[in-house]
């Protein structure tokens, strides 16, 4: 975590700073403040030019504290994920269902806590001696897919999953046997569902077009079924559970690991990925990776 300012009085005699002399304060470079400066312009009261023509803010000496307050607050998605000790993969499901949030690149500590105590309100101290349980990590790791992370975050604050939490962090909870149980059953028996084309590209999180152009190249099965005078196409839970723990958008894989988008498949290549699909393999709008190939990177 990054601290407040070790020399808070260095300013005190000048209302105003530089930009180089914050970015030294604050132990960042003079472009990540400017990336800083852009989130709260407030900071800057003025703008100068430089010798060599460049234009700089001023800032506000009294805004360094509050700078170095959301950069304290600020981390990343790999250290997030060590930090609720779940995998990168797991912690992508959640983003993207917005059950935690993302500013921009980074995510925030308050907000992890946050989230640790809404899910904490839906636990219990101790199940008593007679109940079987297992712990969190072992849930995780061998009971619950990666792709039903969110149903199972979702089956805890319903309280259809029991969860023991003596404390806040993850690593210390533990998981009731016979009510995980009992919601695996019930997703399985939900399986039997079919979606049409909008609603599971809602279900995926991805645009209509995308997921047609899944449905061209054979990543995603439907069944067709007659409408009334027309001929629809269907799509099953189960194929889109097999679909999430198949492949993975390379743009998640590269916002998880701060690569820039625009190098993002460059990026997937030289980690070793195998690309099913995208523009540059077969014409398909969206690269997305085999999850196979990404997990090591995942995990790293």
């Amino acid at each position: 975590m990054l601290e407040p300012p070790q020399n808070p009085g260095r300013f005190i005699l000048s209302s105003v700073a530089t930009q180089k002399d914050v970015a030294t304060e604050l132990g960042i470079r003079v472009e990540s403040l400017s990336d800083l400066l852009k989130s709260n312009p407030s900071w800057a009261v003025a703008i100068r030019s430089t010798a060599g023509g460049r234009r700089r803010a001023v800032i506000a000496s009294t805004a360094t504290k509050q700078m170095a307050s959301v950069l304290a607050d600020r981390i990343s998605a790999k250290q997030a994920a060590l930090h609720l000790n779940i995998s990168p993969a797991r912690l992508a499901h959640l983003l993207r269902a917005k059950l935690i949030l993302r500013v921009g690149r980074w995510l925030s500590r308050r907000d992890l806590e946050q989230f640790q105590k809404r899910l904490s309100l839906a636990t219990e101290r101790d199940f008593g001696v007679a109940a079987q349980v297992v712990d969190m990590g072992f849930a995780l790791r061998n009971l619950v897919p990666v792709s039903a992370t969110v149903d199972f975050i979702q089956a805890i604050m319903d309280k259809l999953v029991r969860i023991s939490a003596p404390e806040i962090n993850f690593s210390s909870w533990t998981v009731e046997s016979r009510s995980l149980d009992t919601w695996k059953k019930s997703r399985q028996s939900d399986a039997g569902r079919v979606f049409s084309v909008p609603e599971a590209a809602i279900e995926l999180g991805l645009k209509e077009q995308v997921l047609y152009d899944l449905l061209g190249v054979g990543l995603i099965r439907a069944s067709k079924q007659l409408l009334g005078r027309r001929i629809a196409r269907y799509i099953s839970a189960k194929e889109i559970e097999n679909f999430r723990a198949s492949y993975v958008p390379l743009i998640t894989l590269a916002r998880l690991h701060r690569a820039p988008s625009k190098k993002a498949l460059e990026w997937a290549r030289s980690q070793g990925m195998k690309l099913a699909t995208g523009p540059m393999i077969d014409g398909s709008r969206q690269y997305f990776v085999e999850v196979g190939t990404a997990m090591s990177e995942l995990n790293s």
